[in-house]
């Protein structure tokens, strides 16, 4: 029996018996983009017809579908239905009742993006959901590509990229590892045609440390190269070159009156002893005083505010953030220069893939007495000079005034400059313990937790920290905090403060068993799924440090575990006990040399995991002296 031949039930059982374990498999996934020349230059039309079987009851909860499009990108047509099993056919009921959004709704950001949701009715078990719709986009900088779906199968799908003559395309495809689509390419009527054909691919198990969807989902990246237009040939994004002139194409060329800038500048700057800390103290103000916000709005979403707008406003994007900090050093006759960046969900780089997807925030770089800085005003807490955590390792593209650029990787932050280092001492009182203490936070550490702080309230911030420094047992309560460092990005954050847990230790006959493990939980290593398919990733380096002095009486005796040490390149982990009158001494460290951990390690990951439990586990023995 030929596949059109089969009855609702019987695609249905088939489907299922093949993808047990999946709420939903894709009967249809057919994109199909064509790239035609116009008077004005080159359109891409992108239908997509997706049609996807629902295979139990969980899969009924997705009844919620949208479509999105912009100024970039305008909607032609679209048709969405329900097909319900009737018999040996399908029923179609329309989808009614679009409602149409702005996503920048709000006062927080500007964008001109638009969704349109809406709502499948009678989504049960058999049913399929089809959407069709036709979107136009007529900036060839703005290709669209083809994105497999991250966590459904797809029983039947393909992408084919029809190319007028004159047009030069290039296309990369990426995350392909464990599947092969098969490829054909042809002629049809002066046209290129290139086909890829998905049947039977298996989507990635979803699991919630998976990562962004973007470094795993197979997709294929389109790039218009080049074009035989009115006047000949014409570049589009042949190189990282067109994409700097296009960018530099749309930056604004004049500025409105700087006086408040400058003034600012003269102000800010008064008290500076050298040039870098005129550096430091411009960088800090914009930090402190303009407000970070999200700017998509057509070409805005590209185009950096002007300075002086930005500065009046005291609001900005990651854009117009840096062109005020590039106009307040210029003012001043500091080298500085408007850079590009992608953040670290995106895996493309200038060299592989030179368009506007492989960048999406803005940042400055500045060259001052031989030293080279990266500075990121978006973060209020991140220091001087250090690259934000989620753009590490990325390739950035930094301009000399638009007459030339250059690419450059940005470092990963050493684990060393993003520290915590919990240094406390305690006392036993029966079974309890209590005891005080400083927790010294540097980079991206103190970043992080002070970024994570929505409140200045004195209950609040105890419940906040206490999530930070748990340690010994569930039972961990802070008594009194206060802070050092906390205004200023530069220096190390100290948390100053007491704390109990009670019933930490456990007695059996003359012996009291007390687990020292002082380390913070919140950093404790976990095991990865065996199963994960996904790089394990972490936001950053870093290194978390416990140094635990326990005072006790004379007349106790204290036994302690003996000293581990488990390491390799990648992590590490060392305890080390020491003892002298009156008191025990503990120093743990654990080190993370990594940001992402691939599955071809996990295995010796989860062993190093089980021996790392297994030393935090042992116990002091404590024994009254009988003398």
């Amino acid at each position: 029996m030929g596949v059109f031949a089969q009855t609702p039930d019987d695609e249905f059982s088939r489907l299922k018996e093949k993808y047990p374990k999946k709420d939903y498999a894709y009967t249809k996934f057919n994109w199909d983009l064509q790239l035609s020349l116009t008077e004005d230059g080159v359109m891409s039309t992108l239908m997509r017809e997706e049609e996807r079987m629902c295979l139990n009851g969980n899969g009924g909860l997705t009844r919620e579908g949208s479509i999105t499009y912009s100024g970039f990108a305008s909607l032609n047509e679209k048709e969405v239905v329900t097909m319900i099993p009737n018999g040996g056919k399908y029923k179609k009921q329309k989808v009614t009742g679009f409602t149409e959004y702005d996503i920048g709704s709000g006062n927080s950001f500007y964008d001109d993006e638009k969704t349109i949701k809406y709502y499948w009715p009678n989504v049960n078990p058999g049913a399929k959901q089809y959407q069709k719709v036709v979107i136009a986009y007529n900036d060839p900088h703005f290709t669209p590509s083809f994105f497999l779906p991250p966590y459904i199968p797809v029983n039947e799908g393909s992408f084919k990229l029809t190319v007028d003559e004159d047009i030069d395309i290039e296309f990369t495809p990426f995350n392909f590892e464990d599947f092969e689509p098969v490829f054909s390419e042809e002629e049809r009527r002066g046209k290129r045609v290139l086909t890829w054909n998905f049947n039977g691919y298996e989507a990635t198990k979803y699991q919630k440390n998976n990562g962004p969807e973007l470094r795993f989902t197979p997709h294929i990246l389109v790039r218009i190269r080049s074009f035989e237009g009115k006047y000949g040939a014409e570049r589009v994004l042949t190189d990282a070159s067109d994409l700097h002139n296009w960018y530099c194409s749309i930056l604004k060329k004049e500025e409105d009156d700087l006086s408040e800038v400058t003034a600012i500048v003269d102000e800010v700057t008064r008290e500076a002893r050298t040039d870098l800390e005129a550096a430091q103290l411009i960088y800090q103000w914009v930090q402190r005083n303009i407000k970070y916000i999200l700017i998509s709005d057509g070409m805005k979403g590209f185009q950096p505010e002007a300075a002086s707008v930005v500065c009046s406003n005291r609001f900005g994007d990651c854009k117009g953030m840096s062109n005020l900090l590039h106009a307040m050093y210029q003012s001043i006759g500091f080298d500085s220069k408007l850079t590009w960046v992608g953040t670290r969900d995106i895996l493309y780089s200038y060299d592989e893939v030179p368009t506007p997807m492989t960048d999406n925030h803005m940042i400055l770089t500045l060259d001052l007495d031989g030293e080279r800085y990266i500075l990121d005003a978006t973060h209020s807490r991140l220091p001087f000079g250090m690259p934000s955590p989620m753009i590490q390792g990325k390739q950035v593209m930094i301009s000399h005034d638009c007459e030339s650029f250059e690419l450059q990787m940005m470092p990963l932050v050493s684990a060393d400059e993003n520290q915590i280092v919990d240094s406390i001492e305690c006392w036993v009182h029966d079974d309890d313990v209590s005891g005080k203490g400083v927790a010294t936070f540097t980079g991206f550490s103190k970043m992080m937790f002070l970024e994570g702080q929505s409140s200045s309230d004195a209950n609040y911030l105890k419940r906040y920290t206490r999530e930070y420094l748990l340690k010994g047992s569930n039972r961990f309560v802070i008594d009194s905090l206060s802070f050092e460092g906390d205004d200023d990005p530069n220096i190390p954050l100290k948390v100053n403060y007491t704390f109990r847990i009670d019933d930490l230790l456990t007695q059996s006959g003359d012996e009291k068993y007390l687990n020292f493990n002082m380390s913070l939980k919140g950093f404790e290593s976990q095991p990865i799924e065996k199963d994960m398919q996904t790089p394990f990733q972490l936001r950053f380096r870093t290194i978390a440090k416990s140094v635990a002095t326990l005072h006790f009486n004379d007349d106790e005796e204290v036994t302690i575990p003996e000293n581990f040490s488990l390491e390799n390149e990648l992590y590490s982990f060392h305890v080390n006990y020491s003892q002298s009158k009156g008191q025990i001494t503990r120093v743990a460290e654990d080190l993370y040399n990594f940001i992402d951990l691939y599955p071809t390690d996990f295995n010796d990951w989860n062993d190093y995991i089980k021996e790392v439990k297994k030393a935090n586990r042992q116990n002091l023995i404590i024994t009254v002296s009988q003398d």
